[in-house]
C-alpha cells in the first residue's frame, strides 16, 4: 500500500527492446551514409521527409562517414513491430545515390535482428 510521507518499494518491469544491426556491403566507396528507421510501412519516402522525421524524432537516424563508414550500424532498444529502414548514402560532398528503402519485421523473439543490405 502505498501512504503519503513513507518511503515504498516499487518493482517496474520494463521490457527491453531488440538491437538493429545494418551493414552494408559497398559502404567504402562512400562519403558518408545516413540510417533511418521509421515506424510503419512508409512506401513513399524521400530525403527531405526522412531528414524532417529524424528532425522530428519520428525516426531514428544515425550518420556515418570517415574510418567508420564500413562499421556496422546500430539502433538500441527498438520495440519489435514493422518499420522503414532507409539509408541515404553519399559518394562524395555533392551527390546522393538513390534512396534505398525496405520494410523490415522486428521481431520480439530475438533480442539482435541483422540487416545486410
Amino acid at each position: 500500500m502505498i501512504e503519503a510521507g513513507k518511503p515504498t518499494n516499487l518493482a517496474l518491469e520494463l521490457p527491453t527492446g531488440v538491437l538493429v544491426v545494418v551493414t552494408m556491403a559497398d559502404a567504402a566507396q562512400l562519403s558518408t551514409i545516413e540510417y533511418y528507421l521509421v515506424p510503419g510501412n512508409e512506401p513513399a519516402l524521400d530525403a527531405a521527409k526522412l531528414r524532417e522525421l529524424g528532425r522530428s524524432g519520428k525516426a531514428m537516424d544515425t550518420l556515418f562517414g570517415g574510418q567508420d563508414i564500413d562499421q556496422p550500424m546500430q539502433f538500441h532498444d527498438v520495440a519489435p513491430g514493422t518499420y522503414t529502414l532507409c539509408i541515404d548514402r553519399k559518394p562524395d560532398r555533392d551527390h546522393h545515390l538513390p534512396l534505398v528503402c525496405k520494410a523490415r519485421a522486428v521481431p520480439a523473439a530475438k533480442p539482435v535482428f541483422e540487416v545486410e543490405l
